[in-house]
């Protein structure tokens, strides 16, 4: 089973921990940042696989961060991008389709479990990496 490098963001410590504990248990390598502002850093400086992106946190919120990040990958001119999954509480259609346009790739409900998150995360990134049909 392949592990992933993971930037995750999220502004409530007890949910980073939460989180890092259920990813680094399955083999992926965690970094984590509080906010939006912070991944967009993280993301222009280090490689990932993945990112989990709160929703709504201080600074910058997910939306606003995934928007930085599409952006920062169209101005590299990278080849293909790398998945971004939305995490929330709130299990909205209005909510998914924010997501969407945002540039997001998934969504994933709070409180975060290993048999939702893990797969979730394996199907994105492989549907990511597979070119259109």
């Amino acid at each position: 089973m392949p592990s992933f490098k993971i930037l995750l963001a999220d502004d409530m410590p007890m949910n980073l921990a939460l989180a890092i504990k259920l990813l680094t248990r399955r083999g992926h390598q965690v970094t984590s940042v509080e906010n939006g502002k912070q991944a967009v850093e993280a993301f222009k400086n280090e490689r990932f696989d993945v990112v989990l992106m709160d929703m709504q946190m201080p600074e910058m919120d997910g939306l606003e961060a995934a928007r930085a990040i599409r952006k920062y990958e169209a101005e590299q001119s990278q080849k293909g991008r790398v998945p971004i999954i939305a995490m929330t509480a709130n299990d909205d259609v209005s909510d998914k389709r924010e997501c969407e346009q945002a540039g997001m790739d998934g969504f994933i409900t709070k409180p975060l479990e290993i048999k939702t998150v893990d797969p979730t995360i394996r199907a994105i990134v492989e549907k990511t990496k597979s070119p259109p049909s």
